[in-house]
Protein backbone atom coordinates (compact mmCIF):
# COMPACT_ATOMS: atom_id res chain seq x y z
CA UNK A 1 0.00 0.00 0.00
CA UNK A 2 1.27 3.39 -0.94
CA UNK A 3 1.47 6.08 1.78
CA UNK A 4 -0.72 8.25 -0.39
CA UNK A 5 -3.46 5.63 -0.23
CA UNK A 6 -3.50 5.87 3.60
CA UNK A 7 -3.26 9.69 3.60
CA UNK A 8 -4.89 10.95 0.41
CA UNK A 9 -4.97 14.52 1.84
CA UNK A 10 -1.18 14.80 1.62
CA UNK A 11 -0.63 17.92 -0.50
CA UNK A 12 1.44 18.01 -3.65
CA UNK A 13 4.30 19.95 -2.04
CA UNK A 14 4.83 17.10 0.43
CA UNK A 15 4.92 14.60 -2.41
CA UNK A 16 7.53 16.79 -4.10
CA UNK A 17 9.49 16.83 -0.83
CA UNK A 18 9.49 13.02 -0.79
CA UNK A 19 10.82 12.88 -4.30
CA UNK A 20 13.60 15.35 -3.50
CA UNK A 21 14.59 13.38 -0.40
CA UNK A 22 14.77 10.16 -2.40
CA UNK A 23 17.10 12.05 -4.73
CA UNK A 24 19.47 12.76 -1.80
CA UNK A 25 18.32 16.09 -0.24
CA UNK A 26 17.86 16.68 3.47
CA UNK A 27 14.74 18.80 4.02
CA UNK A 28 12.99 20.22 7.13
CA UNK A 29 10.22 22.56 8.23
CA UNK A 30 9.86 23.84 11.79
CA UNK A 31 6.12 24.53 11.56
CA UNK A 32 3.94 23.61 8.59
CA UNK A 33 0.18 23.91 8.47
CA UNK A 34 -1.61 20.71 7.41
CA UNK A 35 -5.36 20.49 6.83
CA UNK A 36 -6.73 16.98 7.31
CA UNK A 37 -9.40 15.55 5.05
CA UNK A 38 -12.07 15.77 7.79
CA UNK A 39 -11.38 19.49 8.41
CA UNK A 40 -9.09 19.84 11.48
CA UNK A 41 -5.85 21.79 11.10
CA UNK A 42 -2.55 20.40 12.35
CA UNK A 43 0.78 22.05 12.74
CA UNK A 44 3.74 19.76 12.18
CA UNK A 45 7.49 20.07 12.56
CA UNK A 46 9.23 17.59 10.30
CA UNK A 47 12.56 16.56 8.84
CA UNK A 48 13.29 14.20 5.96
CA UNK A 49 16.72 12.82 5.18
CA UNK A 50 17.76 9.95 2.83
CA UNK A 51 18.96 6.60 4.20
CA UNK A 52 21.91 5.07 2.41
CA UNK A 53 22.40 1.35 2.05
CA UNK A 54 25.69 -0.65 2.16
CA UNK A 55 26.44 0.08 -1.46
CA UNK A 56 25.85 3.81 -1.02
CA UNK A 57 22.56 3.78 -2.78
CA UNK A 58 19.51 5.41 -1.15
CA UNK A 59 17.47 2.76 0.53
CA UNK A 60 14.71 4.98 1.91
CA UNK A 61 13.81 8.24 3.67
CA UNK A 62 13.21 8.33 7.42
CA UNK A 63 10.69 11.05 8.34
CA UNK A 64 10.86 12.71 11.75
CA UNK A 65 7.74 14.63 12.74
CA UNK A 66 6.26 16.34 15.77
CA UNK A 67 2.68 17.54 16.25
CA UNK A 68 2.78 21.22 17.26
CA UNK A 69 -0.98 21.78 17.14
CA UNK A 70 -1.41 22.30 20.89
CA UNK A 71 1.67 24.50 21.09
CA UNK A 72 0.46 26.57 18.16
CA UNK A 73 -2.95 26.94 19.78
CA UNK A 74 -1.32 28.19 22.96
CA UNK A 75 0.84 30.59 20.98
CA UNK A 76 -2.23 31.91 19.18
CA UNK A 77 -4.05 32.45 22.47
CA UNK A 78 -0.97 34.18 23.82
CA UNK A 79 -0.81 36.44 20.76
CA UNK A 80 -4.47 37.34 21.16
CA UNK A 81 -3.99 38.10 24.85
CA UNK A 82 -0.86 40.06 24.08
CA UNK A 83 -2.71 42.01 21.40
CA UNK A 84 -5.50 42.86 23.83
CA UNK A 85 -2.98 43.84 26.48
CA UNK A 86 -1.10 46.03 24.01
CA UNK A 87 -4.37 47.71 23.05
CA UNK A 88 -5.25 48.35 26.70
CA UNK A 89 -1.77 49.66 27.52
CA UNK A 90 -1.64 51.72 24.35
CA UNK A 91 -4.97 53.46 25.02
CA UNK A 92 -4.52 53.89 28.78
CA UNK A 93 -4.79 57.47 30.04
CA UNK A 94 -1.97 56.92 32.55
CA UNK A 95 1.64 56.36 31.60
CA UNK A 96 2.71 52.70 31.88
CA UNK A 97 6.39 51.78 31.99
CA UNK A 98 7.84 48.31 32.56
CA UNK A 99 11.51 47.65 33.27
CA UNK A 100 13.54 44.47 33.65
CA UNK A 101 15.82 43.50 36.52
CA UNK A 102 18.61 45.68 35.15
CA UNK A 103 16.32 48.72 35.13
CA UNK A 104 16.04 48.89 31.32
CA UNK A 105 12.70 49.95 29.86
CA UNK A 106 10.83 47.18 28.05
CA UNK A 107 7.33 48.71 27.85
CA UNK A 108 6.59 52.39 27.17
CA UNK A 109 3.04 53.28 26.16
CA UNK A 110 1.67 56.25 24.23
CA UNK A 111 0.66 58.11 27.41
CA UNK A 112 4.24 57.80 28.67
CA UNK A 113 5.49 59.25 25.37
CA UNK A 114 3.21 62.27 25.80
CA UNK A 115 3.98 62.69 29.50
CA UNK A 116 7.77 62.52 29.29
CA UNK A 117 8.20 63.92 25.78
CA UNK A 118 10.11 60.83 24.67
CA UNK A 119 9.34 58.41 21.84
CA UNK A 120 8.91 54.73 22.50
CA UNK A 121 11.85 53.93 20.22
CA UNK A 122 14.14 56.14 22.32
CA UNK A 123 12.76 54.86 25.63
CA UNK A 124 13.00 51.12 24.99
CA UNK A 125 16.31 49.86 26.35
CA UNK A 126 17.05 53.11 28.19
CA UNK A 127 17.46 53.08 32.00
CA UNK A 128 14.44 54.18 33.99
CA UNK A 129 16.64 56.74 35.80
CA UNK A 130 16.52 59.06 32.78
CA UNK A 131 12.95 59.91 33.83
CA UNK A 132 13.96 60.67 37.45
CA UNK A 133 15.76 63.82 38.66
CA UNK A 134 19.44 63.15 39.40
CA UNK A 135 19.11 63.94 43.12
CA UNK A 136 16.54 61.14 43.55
CA UNK A 137 18.17 58.40 41.45
CA UNK A 138 20.27 56.74 44.15
CA UNK A 139 17.38 56.58 46.58
CA UNK A 140 15.06 55.26 43.85
CA UNK A 141 17.51 52.49 42.88
CA UNK A 142 17.79 51.30 46.49
CA UNK A 143 14.03 51.30 46.94
CA UNK A 144 13.55 49.30 43.73
CA UNK A 145 16.04 46.68 44.89
CA UNK A 146 14.36 46.39 48.27
CA UNK A 147 10.95 46.13 46.65
CA UNK A 148 12.14 43.47 44.21
CA UNK A 149 13.61 41.37 47.02
CA UNK A 150 10.33 41.47 48.95
CA UNK A 151 7.08 39.69 48.26
CA UNK A 152 5.12 42.90 48.66
CA UNK A 153 1.90 43.45 46.79
CA UNK A 154 1.58 46.34 44.35
CA UNK A 155 1.98 49.59 46.25
CA UNK A 156 1.56 53.28 45.61
CA UNK A 157 4.49 55.66 45.52
CA UNK A 158 3.84 59.24 46.54
CA UNK A 159 1.01 58.56 48.99
CA UNK A 160 2.69 60.48 51.79
CA UNK A 161 5.09 62.63 49.74
CA UNK A 162 5.37 64.10 46.28
CA UNK A 163 7.28 62.00 43.74
CA UNK A 164 9.02 63.98 41.04
CA UNK A 165 9.35 62.99 37.40
CA UNK A 166 11.67 64.41 34.75
CA UNK A 167 10.60 65.21 31.20
CA UNK A 168 13.03 64.96 28.29
CA UNK A 169 13.08 68.78 28.22
CA UNK A 170 14.51 68.83 31.76
CA UNK A 171 11.27 70.02 33.34
CA UNK A 172 10.41 68.43 36.68
CA UNK A 173 6.78 67.69 37.51
CA UNK A 174 4.74 66.08 40.29
CA UNK A 175 3.51 62.50 39.79
CA UNK A 176 1.69 59.72 41.58
CA UNK A 177 2.94 56.23 40.80
CA UNK A 178 1.96 52.67 41.71
CA UNK A 179 4.52 49.93 41.22
CA UNK A 180 4.28 46.15 41.04
CA UNK A 181 6.63 43.33 40.15
CA UNK A 182 6.00 39.89 38.66
CA UNK A 183 8.34 37.05 37.69
CA UNK A 184 8.59 36.50 33.93
CA UNK A 185 10.70 33.58 32.68
CA UNK A 186 12.56 33.50 35.98
CA UNK A 187 13.28 37.22 35.93
CA UNK A 188 11.61 40.08 37.79
CA UNK A 189 9.76 42.68 35.74
CA UNK A 190 8.66 45.95 37.36
CA UNK A 191 5.66 47.84 36.06
CA UNK A 192 4.99 51.45 37.05
CA UNK A 193 1.69 53.22 36.38
CA UNK A 194 2.21 56.98 36.51
CA UNK A 195 -0.23 59.87 36.70
CA UNK A 196 0.74 63.50 36.16
CA UNK A 197 -0.73 65.47 39.09
CA UNK A 198 0.77 68.82 38.13
CA UNK A 199 -2.59 70.35 37.26
CA UNK A 200 -4.21 68.91 40.37
CA UNK A 201 -1.49 70.34 42.60
CA UNK A 202 -1.81 73.70 40.83
CA UNK A 203 -5.56 73.64 41.45
CA UNK A 204 -5.05 72.68 45.10
CA UNK A 205 -2.60 75.54 45.57
CA UNK A 206 -5.05 77.96 43.94
CA UNK A 207 -7.87 76.73 46.17
CA UNK A 208 -5.70 77.06 49.27
CA UNK A 209 -4.69 80.57 48.25
CA UNK A 210 -8.34 81.48 47.62
CA UNK A 211 -9.30 80.04 51.01
CA UNK A 212 -6.57 82.09 52.69
CA UNK A 213 -7.71 85.25 50.88
CA UNK A 214 -11.31 84.56 51.91
CA UNK A 215 -10.25 84.04 55.53
CA UNK A 216 -8.35 87.33 55.47
CA UNK A 217 -11.40 89.08 54.03
CA UNK A 218 -13.57 87.58 56.75
CA UNK A 219 -11.13 88.71 59.44
CA UNK A 220 -11.01 92.21 57.93
CA UNK A 221 -14.80 92.31 57.76
CA UNK A 222 -15.07 91.26 61.41
CA UNK A 223 -12.55 93.96 62.34
CA UNK A 224 -14.45 96.63 60.38
CA UNK A 225 -17.74 95.54 61.92
CA UNK A 226 -16.25 95.68 65.41
CA UNK A 227 -14.84 99.15 64.77
CA UNK A 228 -18.23 100.28 63.46
CA UNK A 229 -20.00 98.91 66.52
CA UNK A 230 -17.56 100.75 68.77
CA UNK A 231 -17.99 103.98 66.78
CA UNK A 232 -21.79 103.78 66.94
CA UNK A 233 -21.62 102.99 70.65
CA UNK A 234 -19.39 106.02 71.26
CA UNK A 235 -21.68 108.27 69.24
CA UNK A 236 -24.76 107.01 71.06
CA UNK A 237 -23.05 107.45 74.41
CA UNK A 238 -21.92 110.97 73.52
CA UNK A 239 -25.37 111.91 72.23
CA UNK A 240 -27.02 110.50 75.35
CA UNK A 241 -24.59 112.40 77.52
CA UNK A 242 -25.39 115.58 75.64
CA UNK A 243 -29.12 114.99 76.00
CA UNK A 244 -28.80 114.35 79.73
CA UNK A 245 -26.66 117.47 80.15
CA UNK A 246 -29.26 119.56 78.29
CA UNK A 247 -32.06 118.14 80.39
CA UNK A 248 -30.09 118.87 83.53
CA UNK A 249 -29.53 122.46 82.42
CA UNK A 250 -33.19 122.88 81.51
CA UNK A 251 -34.25 121.56 84.88
CA UNK A 252 -31.82 123.84 86.63
CA UNK A 253 -33.06 126.91 84.74
CA UNK A 254 -36.68 125.93 85.32
CA UNK A 255 -36.01 125.46 89.02
CA UNK A 256 -34.38 128.86 89.31
CA UNK A 257 -37.28 130.49 87.51
CA UNK A 258 -39.87 128.75 89.66
CA UNK A 259 -38.31 129.69 92.96
CA UNK A 260 -37.57 133.24 91.88
CA UNK A 261 -41.25 133.85 91.03
CA UNK A 262 -43.00 135.94 93.82
CA UNK A 263 -46.06 133.75 93.50
CA UNK A 264 -44.06 130.96 95.10
CA UNK A 265 -42.57 133.16 97.83
CA UNK A 266 -43.31 132.30 101.49
CA UNK A 267 -45.38 134.68 103.61
CA UNK A 268 -43.43 137.32 105.57
CA UNK A 269 -44.90 136.17 108.75
CA UNK A 270 -43.53 132.77 109.57
CA UNK A 271 -46.40 130.33 110.03
CA UNK A 272 -46.75 127.93 112.80
CA UNK A 273 -44.00 125.45 112.20
CA UNK A 274 -45.89 122.32 113.29
CA UNK A 275 -48.82 123.28 111.12
CA UNK A 276 -46.56 123.88 108.08
CA UNK A 277 -44.76 120.62 108.57
CA UNK A 278 -48.10 118.83 108.70
CA UNK A 279 -49.20 120.53 105.50
CA UNK A 280 -46.04 119.59 103.62
CA UNK A 281 -45.71 116.11 105.01
CA UNK A 282 -45.61 113.65 102.13
CA UNK A 283 -45.86 116.35 99.44
CA UNK A 284 -42.25 116.04 98.28
CA UNK A 285 -41.13 119.43 99.64
CA UNK A 286 -38.56 119.98 102.35
CA UNK A 287 -40.44 122.70 104.28
CA UNK A 288 -38.78 125.57 106.14
CA UNK A 289 -35.83 125.27 108.41
CA UNK A 290 -35.90 125.67 112.07
CA UNK A 291 -35.16 129.37 111.70
CA UNK A 292 -37.99 129.85 109.15
CA UNK A 293 -35.72 132.08 107.09
CA UNK A 294 -35.90 130.50 103.54
CA UNK A 295 -38.21 128.28 101.50
CA UNK A 296 -37.06 124.76 100.51
CA UNK A 297 -36.73 123.28 96.99
CA UNK A 298 -38.30 120.37 95.26
CA UNK A 299 -36.14 117.34 96.01
CA UNK A 300 -35.80 116.56 92.29
CA UNK A 301 -34.38 120.01 91.62
CA UNK A 302 -31.60 119.94 94.19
Amino acid sequence: MQVYDAFPEIPEQWRATRRRALAGEVLRNDAERFVRADGPVQWIRWEVRPWHGPGGHIGGIPIYSEDLTRLKSQEESLRESSGKLDAIIGTAMDAIISVDESGKVVVFNAAAEAMFGCTRADAIGAPLEVFIPARHRCDHSLRMQEFGASSAAPRRMGRSRVVTGLRSSGEEFAIEASISHVPVAGRCVYTVIIRDVTERHRTERALNAAHSDLQRLRDAQDHVQEDERKRISRELHDELQQMLAAIKMDLSVAGDRVFSDPAFAMPSQAPDVPALEGATDGAGWSGVGDTGSAPGRCPTCR
